[in-house]
């Protein structure tokens, strides 16, 4: 990793930082800042790239080629096929390797076999005093790696159109999330940008608080209920996963999962799980897409994405829905109901599915955990639920009126959450041109950047000196919330989620209406006798997928 610069000035993001105020005369929303960076602003600006990916490649194979014309040109006896493509593939290899050592020092665990168990990224900035970094691994585009909030707005509002998710995201990921909103650029990311919009409305947001997410509420009651007669244990993690998948396919599909119900955890669930897990890996390792094929672990992953795509296109009513919901604006109406389309639409589903089902359900994961560590906390937020909640029949449900406006303190509660444990933990774009960056930084075409919301939680110049402390009172305290740039749980810029105000609302819902009813003792250890941890995963999961609790009524 190569330190490549530090925040642009905080001043400039007006209220985005609350903490860090210096450099009272700036006033360009760009502006960098300069009273720390103007000494080494020329040697960023010079530093040289690493070479891209392809002519780790294509040296060593012109190289061979070469090689081979001049044994046929003077008669040489030339060796085996197999020993050229070994001898191909060592180079390649060699040369990656000198390339990125060159230039960075590759991460350690990586280098010595080891399993990578934590982002790295969090760390690495922790050490380098929270400058970005330059990243590079063998066969992957560089990366900036950053937690910059003026770099981040640089590339996700200034300079929208001159990043996209791009080639290196958009390979690793096509087989999983295809052509849907998450894995798209220009007008295919429009087009499932109004199909996401279809069914994120604010007009539709009271009807489901108080119909569709009371319904489902009321069948996991009905779980913890015969959870406190029997006396067994529950998992948190898999009800809440369940909970969200039931209440986002009838919200949004109308349709019946029923899988809170079921006694067996579903197949599609489980698929859901390894992929993320899985297909973390194509971002950390050479030729992971190639081992997929040759290791039991790949071949699962390869036919859990196919059980994956084939759920999501049994669900025919989203399909018509969508179908209509963009059959308007076409000229030929008969070209939306052809093979291409449906199979666009499916991969929107996909993408909506795993939105709806995994950043809730494990948010509320963590929320559950956070409560269990810190009593005091807890404590507070009971007094906040039973004085808003009083009176409340227990065969009703909270209000929406409720859950946006007299639970002030729950919504901080899920906002210092997701500060700390965002469902997302990293995301990046690639770079479609060349240009210089806002703190000097030269940006060859096909780099990537790459901002940590998991490390940017965290930092103490964001957050203060107690930025690694639960403290949902901190959000009360704010005059306003920082930036999305600052706060980027959700995204931000153009592609901010969609689906941020129901995601809260959900999440805020399901606290209170359990809360209100139960007690919670969750058990905080993994099987090493640790505490409670997360897996390298693409989403911020659990370990084990597990979070398992006692349950009795109030």
């Amino acid at each position: 990793m190569r330190l490549v610069g530090r925040f642009g000035c905080s001043e400039c993001f007006g209220d985005s930082s609350p903490f860090e105020k210096e450099h009272k005369n700036c006033n360009s929303v760009s502006h960098v800042a300069q009273s720390r960076e103007a000494s080494r602003k020329k040697a960023i600006s010079d530093t040289r790239m690493p070479q891209t990916p392809p002519a780790a490649i294509l040296v060593p194979a012109l190289a061979a080629a070469v090689g081979a014309a001049i044994a046929i040109a003077t008669g040489t006896r030339l060796p085996s096929l197999a020993t050229i493509g070994t001898a191909i593939a060592i180079s390649a290899v060699s040369y990656s390797f000198y390339n990125a050592i060159k230039y960075t020092i590759l991460p350690t665990e990586w280098i010595v076999g080891k399993k990578i168990k934590r982002y790295p990224s969090c760390d690495a900035f922790k050490e380098s005093d929270e400058e970005s970094l330059l990243i590079t691994r063998p066969f992957h585009p560089p990366a900036i790696t950053t937690i910059d909030p003026a770099l981040i707005e640089y590339v996700l509002k200034t300079e929208f159109e001159s990043f996209e998710k791009g080639p290196f995201y958009r390979k690793n990921l096509h087989d999983i999330l295809g052509d849907g909103i998450f894995n798209t650029d220009g007008e295919k990311w429009k087009e499932q940008r109004k199909l996401a919009a279809n069914i994120f409305t604010i007009q539709n947001f009271k009807e489901i608080i108080e119909n569709t997410f009371a319904e489902k509420i009321l069948v996991l009651v009905s779980v913890f209920d015969a959870a406190v007669e029997s006396k067994e244990k529950v998992n948190l993690y898999d009800l809440f996963l369940r909970f969200t998948m039931d209440g986002f396919c009838k919200i949004a599909f109308g349709t019946e999962i029923n899988s809170l119900t079921a006694k067996e955890r579903p197949a599609f669930a489980i698929a859901f799980d390894r992929i993320e897990r899985v297909g973390m890996k194509r971002f950390l390792l050479p030729f992971a897409k190639v081992m997929e094929h040759l290791t039991t672990e790949g071949r699962q992953f390869l036919r859990d994405v196919q059980l994956i795509h084939n759920f999501s296109r049994s669900i025919r009513d989203l399909l018509a829905l969508m179908i209509n919901a963009t059959s308007s604006n076409s000229t030929n109406k008969e070209a939306t109901h052809d093979a291409e389309r449906r199979r666009t639409l499916a991969d929107g589903l996909y993408n909506f599915l795993t939105a709806g089902r995994d950043s809730t359900g494990i948010t509320l994961s963590w929320i559950f955990l956070m409560l269990a560590r810190h009593p005091t906390v807890l404590s507070r937020l009971l007094a906040e639920i039973d004085a808003s909640t009083a009176g409340l029949s227990p065969t009703a449900t909270v209000s929406y009126e409720t859950v946006r406006n007299r639970v002030p303190f729950a919504t901080a509660v899920m906002r210092e959450t997701l500060r700390l444990f965002p469902a997302l933990p990293s995301n990046g774009k690639q770079a479609s041109r060349d240009m210089v960056l806002p703190n000097g930084m030269r940006v060859r075409r096909g780099m990537r950047i790459v901002w940590s919301t998991y490390a940017q939680g965290r930092s103490t110049r964001l957050w203060g000196p107690d930025a690694g402390e639960f403290r949902p009172e901190r959000w009360l305290e704010m005059d306003k919330v920082p930036s999305q740039f600052v706060y980027t749980a959700f995204n931000a810029g153009p592609r901010v989620c969609l689906g941020k105000s129901f995601a809260e609302l959900e999440i805020v819902f399901v606290v209170v209406e359990l809360l209100r009813r139960f007690r919670f003792e969750v058990e905080d250890r993994e099987a090493d006798g640790g505490p409670k941890t997360y897996t390298m995963s693409s989403m911020l999961a659990m370990k084990d997928g597990a979070l398992m609790a006692s349950v009795e009524r109030r």
